[in-house]
């Protein structure tokens, strides 16, 4: 988990960058109107900040989720930083702003686990196997109408087929739950997925 006494800050600062550049700048567009632009300034700005001061050390398993203190020290950020354009300035308040975070958030892990198994797959061979069963991994947006054409894509029965997209699919949440597992105690690990799952049920939750 992050936090822990044996990490590697620099190891810490790559997952952080990775998991979360997206969560953040998505968050700043939505929330505070920045351009793509200005919220990849901000965004740079903030993991300085995190880097500066090591917030990782001051995550506290017992006060709640890493992505929650996450969230809260990137609000605090803006909010100490933000400079409005006029004095009456006020950005438009979503219902709950965090929602936003999150759901990116669940989006950044999909990537990465999506990316970890593609990579699997080509050490073995697979980019082919991949590129085709991948469309029937959670969040890849696979629509009923292409499944006739995935069997015929692989010269596989039916049967065959539904058997190797159930095994890329085990992978796959094997590789979701080591990810999210790095964040949270092991006790979590189910409930983390969850809310992630959850979250990823609002429209248009789909890997870009």
């Amino acid at each position: 988990m992050i936090g822990g006494p044996d990490d590697n800050n620099g190891q810490i600062i790559d997952y952080l960058y990775r998991t979360y550049r997206k969560p953040v700048t998505e968050y700043l567009m939505t929330r505070w109107h920045f351009s793509h632009a200005d919220a990849e300034d901000r965004c740079q700005d903030f993991f300085l900040n995190a880097i500066r001061k090591k917030l990782w050390n001051r995550a506290d398993r017992e006060r709640g989720r890493f992505r929650t203190f996450l969230f809260t020290c990137l609000r605090n950020f803006v909010i100490s930083s933000f400079r409005p354009p006029t004095p009456d300035w006020s950005p438009e308040e979503p219902a709950d702003p965090s929602l936003v975070f999150d759901r990116e958030w669940a989006l950044a892990l999909l990537r990465a686990a999506v990316a970890a198994v593609e990579s699997s797959w080509a050490a073995r061979s697979k980019s082919t196997e991949f590129i085709v069963l991948s469309r029937f991994l959670p969040g890849m947006g696979a629509g009923a109408t292409k499944v006739p054409s995935g069997p015929a894509a692989l010269s596989m029965s039916d049967e065959a087929f539904r058997k190797a997209v159930s095994r890329l699919r085990a992978e796959f949440r094997t590789e979701l739950r080591t990810l999210v597992a790095e964040t949270v105690d092991p006790a979590d690990v189910d409930d983390e997925l969850r809310y992630l799952f959850t979250v990823l049920e609002n429209p248009g939750a789909e890997i870009r």
